[in-house]
């Protein structure tokens, strides 16, 4: 058998093989060593050749299915940024939170305000219960009618002091100064109560105004949350279509640099020294 005259050995401490023929013909014994060592090259090149189309078609078709996903993220993201005007996303969310930032400090200020007139309230009532005129001169409104009837009724009240130590009881001097304190006293009774009214229509409409405020800033502030959320998708998609791209062109090259591989057909296994008689 043709078999028993072939004998193939490794070369110690290298990648090569010796093969041997022994055969009473030196000239058909080196044929048939040469022709054993041309057959395991085609063998090898076929092989490889036939591995290298196997990978092409098995990428060809992982390229084909990466090439519909990234063409579907890519529908699905500019589908998404149309569908919600987000072409200035960037734009829209700075100009939500200057529009609450603007809205929050309004409403601190409504607020402070309002607090205020409470206090002041507080105080005026405070001292509206008191029926000594004395004891409201140091109040917490400010007008020109009030200051007027206060300086007056101190100066009618210190000139009925000194008639009453001038005049008796029941003179005319005294009745007509304290006549007149009482007049005066009942002027800033209704100056107060036209302030006090003022006072609670300030507090009034600031009250609504801080309500309309601080609803306006937790709608603004459900607003940026939603827009948030719309980045975070807008985010989502638009990575998951850069990713799809790349991995798209990574195995595009892979499919080509193998392509070319295979076409240069470079065999694994090469003749070093060719047998001879």
């Amino acid at each position: 058998r043709l078999s028993d005259l072939i004998k193939v050995a490794p070369i110690p401490d290298t990648r090569l093989v010796e093969i041997n023929v022994e055969y009473t013909d030196p000239t058909i014994a080196a044929r048939i060593a040469n022709t054993v060592a041309d057959i395991f090259i085609d063998s090898q090149t076929h092989q490889r050749a036939q591995e290298y189309k196997d990978l092409i078609g098995d990428l060809d078709e992982q390229l084909s299915s990466l090439k519909r996903r990234t063409e579907s993220s890519e529908r699905i993201f500019y589908g998404f940024k149309d569908r919600e005007d987000l072409f200035s996303l960037e734009g829209k969310l700075k100009e939500q939170t200057a529009k609450i930032g603007a809205l929050n400090d309004a409403y601190i200020k409504t607020k402070t305000d309002r607090l205020a007139i409470d206090a002041r309230m507080d105080h005026l009532k405070e001292i509206t219960k008191n029926k000594k005129i004395e004891n409201r001169r140091e109040l917490p409104i400010q007008n020109q009618t009030l200051d007027a009837l206060r300086k007056e009724y101190l100066l009618t009240e210190t000139e009925l002091v000194k008639a009453r130590e001038i005049y008796k009881a029941q003179h005319p001097k005294l009745k007509s100064l304290a006549s007149a304190l009482a007049n005066i006293e009942g002027n800033i009774r209704k100056e107060l109560d036209n302030a006090i009214l003022t006072l609670k229509s300030e507090q009034a409409i600031l009250g609504v105004r801080e309500k309309q405020l601080k609803a306006e800033v937790a709608q603004s502030e459900r607003e940026q949350h939603e827009i948030n959320s719309k980045a975070l998708q807008y985010s989502i998609l638009e990575r998951e279509v850069n990713t799809n791209r790349e991995l798209y062109n990574l195995l595009l090259t892979k499919v080509r640099e193998n392509e070319v591989a295979r076409q240069i057909r470079i065999p694994i296994t090469q003749i070093v020294e060719p047998a001879r008689e």
